[in-house]
């Protein structure tokens, strides 16, 4: 197989998991917001609508597991596109562990005490989307990364 085949290959194989990675964080988003829609209407959540446990995992797995493969796949630590896709997964991994579970905790407790009408509760919402938003540019980035494997 030439050079640029096996690149071909091997960029395909690493996007797999990214993806799979990625599809537990639009379904969370989506469990949250219809969270979000039942606890408006005087609904209780449900346990797994109000904490994913996937945004739980995925980071630190795809972190080390992409610790794990360039060894594996005869690469370098200091190749730009490896650097750019393990700095924006741990970039993630800190963002779902300090600001997002923060602003959900914060959510869950307003939600508890029924002050979905304070100007905090919207507050919280608009801040929640612009973390998830933030977080999946990270992961695009990732995916760009894999793919595109950029060079200086």
């Amino acid at each position: 197989m030439s050079a640029p085949s096996r690149r071909w290959v091997k960029s395909r194989a690493a996007l797999g998991p990214a993806v799979a990675w990625m599809a537990p964080l639009g379904s969370e988003f989506s469990c949250r917001t219809a969270a979000a829609g039942c606890l408006d209407a005087g609904k209780q959540a449900s346990p797994r609508t109000s904490r994913g446990a996937a945004g739980a995992t995925g980071p630190p797995v795809v972190l080390v597991t992409g610790l794990i493969l360039v060894p594996e796949m005869h690469l370098d630590f200091s190749d730009l596109w490896v650097v750019l896709g393990l700095a924006a997964v741990f970039l993630s991994l800190l963002l779902g562990a300090t600001m997002i579970r923060g602003t959900n905790a914060e959510l869950r407790r307003l939600a508890a005490g029924s002050m979905q009408e304070s100007p905090r509760w919207a507050a919280l919402q608009r801040r929640a989307a612009a973390l998830y938003g933030i977080n999946l540019v990270l992961l695009l980035s990732v995916v760009w990364a894999m793919v595109f494997q950029p060079t200086l």
